[in-house]
């Protein structure tokens, strides 16, 4: 191979950073709260500490009744650390849809500056609700992993679970998302977020 692009690889190549963010072993999804008809949000920070075994579950946004579900469903997730790391963390994000088949105009979301230290995982701020996909007649949550750049645009969406009509629409709506990107040391860097989209058939 030709000396200047092996060079101009191995330059590529160290510049990338590696994705420190967790890793969903395993998943659940939230129970959708009961007695509302309205769309909701709550953000969920988790740090897991390999040193001492430690977890720690912040929630960055949210009030009741969308704050409990997402916490409770949490307890039951598995997360596991990427490799040459002892500490990391990643987000999740759940959505919980009103019964509307249209999209519903999401706000921009206020995660409090206090809770953004130099060591922090990708948080969304602007979120595209999906609406309900007119093929389905499904209703469940689905879970996704996102990947984000460090400016905080979406490169990517995997479905981990969820029925695929969902999961499909979801996928889409996800790419114009928009994400205050994880940091390092106070660098942005890529990372993994999840977010977990909860579905009600239109009344």
């Amino acid at each position: 191979m030709n000396p200047m692009v092996l060079l101009i690889v191995g330059l590529f190549l160290l510049t990338q950073q590696p994705d420190l963010s967790l890793q969903v072993e395993h998943s659940v999804a939230p129970a959708h709260p009961r007695n509302t008809l309205a769309t909701g949000v709550s953000v969920v920070e988790i740090e897991l500490n390999g040193r001492t075994g430690g977890q720690q579950t912040r929630l960055l946004y949210g009030t009741s009744p969308f704050a409990s579900p997402g916490l409770n469903a949490l307890m039951s997730w598995g997360f596991e650390l990427p490799p040459q790391t002892n500490i990391a963390r990643t987000s999740v994000t759940f959505l919980f849809r009103s019964p509307a088949d249209y999209p519903v105009r999401i706000p921009p979301i206020a995660v409090k500056a206090g809770s953004r230290g130099p060591n922090s995982s990708a948080v969304p701020q602007e979120i595209v609700d999906p609406g309900y996909p007119m093929i389905s007649t499904a209703q469940g949550a689905v879970i996704l992993a996102v990947k984000i750049s460090a400016a905080g645009a979406v490169t990517g969406v995997e479905a981990i679970s969820g029925d695929s009509s969902l999961a499909e629409h979801s996928q889409q709506a996800l790419k114009n998302w928009t994400f205050s990107p994880a940091r390092v040391s106070g660098k942005a860097v890529s990372s993994t977020a999840y977010v977990v989209i909860s579905f009600v058939r239109p009344t």
